[in-house]
């Protein structure tokens, strides 16, 4: 039976998530939802100068409907999976080395500065591995947060959380692997008859998918996995591991005691739907911040296509957080680009079936969550009680 565990799936490969339930952060002196809920109200009638109309949402300064900060709340340190937030900065973001944060006015993909401010902070080691889920319900200056359609289904019995838009169309987690000892591995089909053994993070969900439901035998998957290449390098390739599509296969390529091509078998083709980067907003606040949102989510999708389109700016201001917080940091801006495009090849940014990026393939979720529900042990939970594409504009796409 798979684990009812919480993991942060959307933390890099350096970045470990922990399941443990912490103190929360301290508030910052950002509004609550509450302090702005008259200001939504109040504004929602307003003329604006529209650009986007969507169903009940038009377009216009984000100071008329939200806060005055909007706190993000990320599940690692600055990297690929959330450069379109980090995007959003443009020029002016400043980095609170102490709050382990980034933030500044909030800027438009098309140059527009916005009166509000967007203040992005960093999880994984900046927050002691503590559950970007949790600190969402801990924290009311916090707006939204990056969580795993997974983590999010497995709440939905005790936290209510609503995805309302996704910064990766798949999964970026993927088994890496060495085509050079293992040059017939094309697929899960090809790991599982190599018995190839497969280092992996204790009480991954993903991996306890991918065994439920035989894509990978249970005796050639090996816990205890800490993100990090040594043990791949040590090995000489001769195991392969749970890794990042965005960041492994070029920081495997740079180090010099490896400096080889990989290959990777996305989790994605072994049925794993889940998201791992959605934004999701706490379900009773969404009443609140409707309108907030109304807006938001465009200029964020937006920001996906601008970033995947031209990522460099936005990766140098991303690896300069990242030195700040770790200078021993191993992922640079170079890197960083090459985990753009690899993304792109792989699939995990995109559109989908359709033409919008961020938005849900409620079927194929439904599908997923069910079918993950019964391994789970779990009370099954309907794709629209998880997500939701009110907010996301369909004409907007890579």
């Amino acid at each position: 039976m798979l684990a009812l565990v919480i993991l942060v799936s959307a933390c890099t490969a350096n970045e470990r998530a922990d399941v443990s339930d912490v103190e929360p952060v301290d508030a910052t002196n950002a509004p609550a939802i509450d302090d702005f809920t008259a200001t939504a109200t109040d504004t929602a009638t307003q003329s604006s100068t529209a650009t986007t109309t969507l169903p009940g949402f038009e377009d216009g300064p984000l100071a008329e409907v939200c806060p005055t900060v909007i706190g993000i709340q990320t599940a690692g340190l600055p990297g690929v999976a959330v450069g379109p937030l980090h995007l959003l900065l443009g020029e002016t973001g400043s980095i609170d080395e102490a709050g382990q944060l980034v933030s500044g006015p909030l800027v438009r993909p098309d140059g527009t500065v916005e009166d509000v401010t967007l203040e992005l902070r960093s999880g994984g080691p900046a927050v002691q591995f503590r559950s970007p889920a949790t600190l969402l319900e801990a924290d009311e200056t916090l707006m939204l947060a990056q969580v795993s359609t997974a983590s999010a289904a497995l709440l939905s019995g005790s936290a209510s959380l609503t995805g309302v838009v996704t910064l990766t169309d798949a999964s970026r987690q993927a088994v890496i692997f060495d085509p050079s000892t293992y040059p017939d591995v094309r697929d899960f089909d090809g790991l599982r008859r190599a018995s190839v053994e497969v280092r992996h993070v204790t009480d991954s969900p993903v991996i306890a998918y991918l065994t439920g439901n035989s894509s990978l035998d249970e005796a050639q998957v090996v816990p205890g996995f800490d993100g990090e290449p040594a043990a791949f390098v040590a090995a000489n390739g001769q195991i392969a591991q749970l890794g990042d599509l965005l960041v492994d296969p070029a920081l495997l390529r740079s180090l010099p005691q490896w400096s080889q091509a990989v290959r990777s078998v996305s989790a994605r083709s072994g049925g794993w739907m889940s998201h791992d980067d959605m934004l999701v907003a706490r379900t009773e606040d969404l009443e609140v911040i409707d309108e907030c949102l109304g807006r938001l989510v465009p200029i964020i999708q937006a920001a996906i296509a601008a970033y995947t389109g031209d990522p460099a700016s936005t990766n140098i201001a991303m690896s300069a957080a990242r030195e700040l917080a770790n200078p021993l940091t191993r992922i640079t801006s170079v890197l960083m680009d090459e985990g753009v495009q690899t993304g792109l090849d792989e699939g995990v940014f995109g559109n989908g079936p359709n033409d919008a990026v961020g938005d849900f393939d409620l079927e194929t979720l439904e599908s997923f969550l069910a079918e993950f529900a019964a391994l789970a042990d779990a009370s099954p939970v309907s794709a629209d009680v998880v997500v939701t594409n009110e907010f996301i504009d369909p004409s907007i796409g890579l």
